[in-house]
């Protein structure tokens, strides 16, 4: 190159970065139009120089042209591999495109070349905890937070990542420090008052809560929250004006609408009243979410036949779509309809091959017409995919079972992994009756409702709301100090292995969630699973006189699946209620209980273990 040319050329980015800082002000400003022509024409003069590919890519992802935004930025990161901006930048644009992987890996090049730095370690820690990693995004969040001068949106996603992770007692004085940092991040208040209600400081937590909703009104969420809040005190008419209120400002979110509709259920026991802003949301906006809220709600209302016919004719108009036969096939299963529910479930996998929840329908209905042998290689697959799957695992195994697969018995070894333990007297009791008293007369002070949740598994009777094993109750808390010890000893029984439960022991483990059930004389619990525990429980406070009659009234079951099928088998195992007793299970084995006479009612703590 000729000297002249050659000097030219070195001076051309120092201009070129003053043409780029001229389209950053632009971009700031929203000004596309001002900005595009400036980096495409920095691109076509100077198609080595990075920082116009950067910027150029930000533009495009501004309007909406993602593929546009991600071929440029893999340009700046060709033209400048060191920088970790482009890295992070190009992680961003992969995670709005759906690609996970690829993103998770451009965040992680950009932290090779600069460790620590805020932009990818945001960008992987949000993907981590949205991706349910929220154990590695703690991790990796940890040695930046423990500066006292933690980017505020760094502290506010640590404290979110414990939270995911169970560890709100960690979370909590992050949530602190990032409610009083300053930028303050926008979900400092929500994050702090969720670390609070987690940790059963009801009182802090509705404080914070009234705090946000009186510089932010219409924040749908606080007002839920305000609505569990007032629920646990058993200010259920002051909880469905809340979550109401909720309902109101985001009329399109299911979730808010079960909040509501399991308020006014509880309190009234009255279907219709409990779905009319259901169904007033359905009539200004239908979704098949929602859609599938109201038929769900129905049926576990006992109307099965209703919430069918209200599926059929929604999927009578729009055959190709995969959520309405999904809908379709698990009301045609509670309406005992297995040919029509594989019919729509293999619909639904029609319109939609990958997925998943489609083809655990399809093996379900297989089973409900004695299939078994149809539905276990397609259990086996689902497996395969997420070998964790609790809702698979226990399908395959009532396949097993209905095929004399001897592989059932692995799956159901009821010697080694249906374990009862009868508690020991809690520190602070001179006995055992004693203590189980006090926690008599703590728990029926927490039912407060007068019907069992729509969404639950019990019938004839009623649940507590909230945490229980978070209440700063000392009587809880003795229990929960009490429960620990045999815990710990199932999981060390355990051993090492590859089965089902084994190969999630880590040897840590931590109470998921924790409620208690007040069953009448009556009631039972249908036959159910827990799909988001490891282990799952039942600890008896008190068992009425009949479960000791010989006929096993109230006894827990096991192996039955709870619904009708061809062959249907019964329960294979049993175990008999007694005050002070606590049973421990995998939450993947089908179980219930047997209703019971007499006059007294039956109360257990239940409660879900995983892995820490």
């Amino acid at each position: 190159m000729p000297p002249l040319q050659a000097e030219l050329r070195s001076l051309a980015p120092a201009t070129a970065m003053a043409r780029v800082g001229e389209a950053w002000a632009w971009l700031r400003q929203g000004r596309l139009d001002q900005a595009r022509p400036i980096l495409e024409a920095l691109v076509r003069q100077e198609p080595g120089f990075a920082p116009p590919r950067e910027l150029l890519a930000y533009a495009h992802q501004m309007a909406g042209d993602l593929a546009a935004a991600e071929r440029e930025m893999r340009a700046a990161v060709a033209l400048d591999p060191a920088q970790p901006a482009f890295a992070a930048g190009l992680g961003v644009i992969l995670r709005h495109r759906g690609s996970e992987d690829e993103a998770e890996q451009a965040f992680r090049t950009a932290l090779v070349t600069a460790p620590g730095f805020p932009p990818a370690i945001e960008g992987l820690g949000r993907l981590l905890l949205d991706g349910g990693r929220a154990a590695e995004a703690a991790a990796l969040l940890s040695p930046v937070t423990a500066a006292p001068d933690a980017p505020p949106a760094l502290l506010a996603l640590h404290a979110a990542a414990l939270r995911g992770a169970g560890r709100s007692a960690e979370a909590l004085p992050l949530a602190e420090r990032a409610a009083r940092a300053r930028p303050r991040p926008p979900d400092a208040d929500e994050l702090l008052a969720a670390a609070q209600e987690d940790l059963g400081d009801f009182a802090a937590a509705e404080a914070t809560t009234r705090l946000r909703l009186q510089a932010e009104p219409a924040d749908a969420w606080a007002w839920s929250r305000l609505g569990r809040l007032q629920q646990a005190r058993g200010e259920h008419e002051a909880a469905e004006q809340s979550f109401g209120r909720a309902v109101r400002l985001q009329p399109q979110d299911a979730a808010l609408h079960l909040d509501l509709a399991e308020s006014v259920w509880i309190r009234t026991g009255d279907l219709g009243r409990s779905l009319a802003r259901l169904d007033a949301a359905l009539r200004q906006r239908p979704t098949v979410t929602l859609f599938g809220t109201k038929v769900r709600l129905t049926g576990r209302a006992g109307l099965t036949a209703e919430a069918y016919a209200m599926a059929a004719e929604a999927v009578a108009g729009d055959t190709a779509n995969a959520g309405l036969q999904r809908v379709a096939a698990a009301a045609a299963a509670n309406a005992h309809r297995p040919e029509t529910m594989l019919a729509h479930a293999k619909a639904a996998q029609a319109a939609r091959p990958d997925d998943p929840a489609a083809e655990i329908l399809v093996a379900e209905a297989l089973l409900r017409l004695g299939e078994a042998g149809a539905a276990a290689p397609r259990l086996e697959r689902l497996l395969e995919r997420d070998p964790v799957d609790q809702r698979a695992l226990a399908l395959l195994a009532l396949a097993w079972r209905c095929g004399g697969d001897p592989r059932y018995a692995e799956l159901h070894d009821y010697p080694r992994l249906v374990r009862a333990f009868d508690l020991e007297r809690p520190p602070g009791w001179s006995s055992r009756e004693g203590f189980l008293a006090d926690l008599s007369e703590r728990l029926h002070a927490l039912h407060r409702a007068a019907a069992p949740p729509l969404d639950q598994s019990l019938r004839g009777g009623t649940q507590t709301s909230h945490n229980l094993a978070v209440r700063r109750d000392p009587v809880l808390q003795a229990l929960f100090a009490a429960l620990a010890g045999p815990i710990e000893a199932y999981v060390q029984s355990l051993g090492p292995g590859k089965d089902a439960v084994r190969r999630r022991a880590t040897g840590a483990w931590r109470f998921a969630t924790a409620w208690s059930v007040r069953l009448r004389p009556q009631g039972f619990h249908v036959s159910h699973i827990h799909p988001d525990g490891w282990l799952s429980s039942a600890f008896y406070v008190e068992a009425p006189e009949v479960v000791r009659a010989g006929d096993r009234q109230g006894w827990l079951q096991f192996g039955d699946p709870g619904f009708p099928m061809a062959g249907r088998p019964e329960a294979d195992h049993m175990v008999e209620p007694q005050p002070g007793r606590l049973v421990l299970f995998p939450s993947y084995m089908f179980h219930g209980t047997r209703p019971f006479g007499g006059s007294e009612p039956r109360m257990t703590v239940a409660f879900d273990v995983v892995q820490a």
